[in-house]
């Protein structure tokens, strides 16, 4: 795992970074613990049986730096009603194609630049572009889906979402067409999760920088604004928390034993996130 470059050989220094996540630490420690029990009956699993919609819909909060964009791609790629940032069920299928195709074709790893496997378009990118005037200077693709398009789309036919927005977005779902929600959250270790967000906005930790809260903050993506405690006090939202790591094994064998596989499996097309 790639950590942030730090100056100083003092390690006992980088302790002071937990300073700057110590709240956020507590707050996890809120949310109840996610197990991983013995498939229910309620999706194919692999099995090949009749499938039959769970009770509830399923969302995982898509926090950075946790391994969220393979899991949405790999899931809506090979099961039916996944939704998300990077990716939707009904068209993963023909996004993963042209991503291979792409990378054939220019002989680009796909894994290597994210700025790279973005070069490949399609009406999402110039919808966009169209919105905005071209100010998202051609990201948004059906493989990094605008969050507007999700919200006019809509999520009545989605069994599981991973989204990475502002908390207030899963709050419909407390009242969401007689539903209720599991909503998953992943748990990194705050020094490790700081170090790889230090890598991903490539700013280097300064220990020997006494403000080490402003240091914290020129790397932190997302954490406070994706996940909020008040989110365990909404009706119908049970919330739980699972370790990172379990991130592609007992969690992906728990969330696929809930979604129905579809008709042709493919292979997932690798891509940096950043």
């Amino acid at each position: 795992m790639v950590l942030g470059r730090v100056k100083t050989s003092s390690w006992i220094l980088c302790l002071c970074i937990l300073i700057s996540f110590t709240q956020f630490a507590l707050m996890m420690k809120s949310v109840s613990e996610l197990d991983f029990p013995a498939a229910e009956n309620v999706g194919d699993g692999g099995r090949g049986l009749e499938y039959t919609h769970p009770n509830r819909i399923f969302g995982q909060v898509h926090m950075t730096k946790t391994g969220g964009t393979s899991l949405n791609g790999e899931l809506a790629l090979n099961y039916e009603r996944v939704c998300g940032h990077k990716g939707w069920s009904y068209d993963a299928y023909e996004v993963n194609a042209r991503m291979k195709r792409w990378a054939e074709r220019t002989r680009n790893d796909t894994k290597a630049n994210a700025m790279d496997w973005r070069k490949v378009r399609d009406s999402y990118t110039w919808a966009q572009r169209g919105k905005d005037g071209g100010r998202s200077q051609n990201l948004a693709s059906r493989g990094r889906v605008p969050s507007w398009i999700g919200d006019e789309i809509g999520y009545h036919d989605c069994d599981y979402i991973i989204e990475e927005r502002n908390w207030e977005f899963w709050v419909q779902f407390g009242d969401f067409h007689n539903t209720t929600m599991e909503l998953h959250l992943p748990c990194r270790d705050p020094v490790n999760h700081l170090m790889s967000m230090c890598n991903h906005r490539g700013a280097i930790f300064d220990c020997t920088n006494s403000d080490y809260r402003a240091e914290a903050d020129r790397c932190k993506v997302g954490v406070r604004d994706r996940f909020d405690c008040r989110l365990l006090d909404v009706k119908n939202i049970d919330v739980k928390c699972y370790d990172y790591e379990d991130q592609f094994t007992g969690y992906m064998e728990y969330i696929a034993s809930k979604l129905q596989k579809k008709r042709i499996q493919s292979k997932y097309v690798e891509r940096a996130s950043n």
